[in-house]
């Protein structure tokens, strides 16, 4: 199959969660036979590598890194510059139901799938130092709806997610997958407790937490803490 992932706002080569995301995802989906072709952000380390059977597209501009309202034409002109070179079977968008490239794909006459893992909105929001205002909430919320109402299917990592998507964006149940995170066998090697504690230097009969990920209010790490003070009680 011919794929076109659409991550505009991804660095490629970065070090971020979704930089490292992305490039297993192209890699994994690569070595399965398929071939790719993905648009993602300029400006990560010029070491990274592109699997093999990928064609990459990097959006470079002067202000591409700060502003998504420039990286946004740039990608559009790439999605049919590559629409003239070679049509994809099916569009991969890492978008939250973003309406542009739901355009694109629908003039394209392209079937698109919106990869949700988060919700992107909510996430914005807390990161802003003052709250958006409420015509703007709604006004995002509502290009959100219309986005992913034009793709043929949503794939999401967790039942909740799914179960937002729902109520919150009105997806019918029936477009969406839910595909659980994977995790790269070849890299991470599971061990025993007492093994991993050994090798960190930490006593053997202390509870061990790890979180992998941003230390973001949306990830839900205040419930280990909240958990241990209740269990102390």
């Amino acid at each position: 199959m011919d794929i076109l992932i659409l991550a505009q706002d991804v660095t490629w080569g970065g070090s971020t969660g979704d930089s490292v995301h992305l490039y297993s995802l192209a890699k994994h989906l690569a070595a399965r036979g398929n071939r790719l072709q993905v648009v993602a952000r300029a400006g990560g380390s010029r070491s990274a590598g592109v699997p093999q059977g990928t064609d990459l597209h990097l959006l470079r501009s002067r202000w591409n890194l700060a502003f998504g309202f420039v990286r946004r034409p740039l990608a559009l002109r790439t999605f049919f510059r590559i629409l003239r070179e070679r049509r994809p079977d099916v569009v991969y968008s890492r978008g939250f139901g973003d309406p542009l490239e739901a355009l694109a794909a629908r003039a394209a006459g392209l079937p698109l799938v919106f990869e949700v893992n988060g919700d992107a909105l909510a996430e914005a929001a807390l990161q802003r130092r003052t709250p958006s205002p409420r015509w703007w909430v709604q006004s995002s919320v509502a290009f959100a709806r219309w986005g992913f109402g034009q793709a043929q299917r949503l794939v999401t990592v967790t039942d909740a997610l799914r179960r937002q998507l729902t109520e919150d964006f009105a997806v019918p149940p029936g477009k969406i997958r839910v595909v659980p995170n994977g995790v790269d066998t070849e890299l991470f090697k599971p061990v025993g407790s007492t093994e991993a504690k050994e090798k960190l230097g930490l006593p053997p009969g202390v509870p061990v937490f790890v979180v992998v990920g941003n230390l973001a209010p949306w990830q839900g790490g205040d419930s280990i803490l909240h958990g241990v003070s209740e269990h102390r009680k």
